[in-house]
């Protein structure tokens, strides 16, 4: 039986189920997330921007859900959309090296190298 201070190791198998029940209960932002991340490996980029768009809506100031609503953007080819979303990461994150690395990335394949070289 679980303790109220315990903590829930979070294996793919766990996330898998997270993900199953979150048609039917409401996830917190942290496991929508997390959700969202094993959707992109899948390379379900569709379904895991929809979850990282989930996040964003239930708390706009979760940097990692910027992160991966612009990765899903950008694994689908559309790295001009995924440019905005690196931005407010950059923003939230307080210039965060991995937020910084992914705008450059997204403004570079989308064709604005002098943007990416400023970045």
């Amino acid at each position: 039986m679980k303790e109220s201070g315990d903590t829930e190791t979070l294996t793919w198998e766990n996330l898998f189920r997270i993900g199953c029940m979150a048609k039917i209960t409401k996830i917190s932002p942290g496991k929508n997330n997390d959700l969202s991340i094993i959707l992109y490996c899948s390379r379900r980029f569709h379904e895991s921007g929809n979850r990282a768009m989930e996040t964003q809506a239930v708390r706009p100031s979760y940097a990692p859900a910027y992160a991966m609503s612009g990765m899903s953007e950008a694994g689908q080819g559309r790295f001009a959309q995924a440019v905005p979303e690196f931005r407010r990461g950059v923003d939230l994150s307080r210039g965060s090296a991995f937020y910084l690395a992914r705008l450059a990335d997204a403004l570079a394949r989308s064709g604005d190298r002098e943007a990416a070289a400023e970045v």
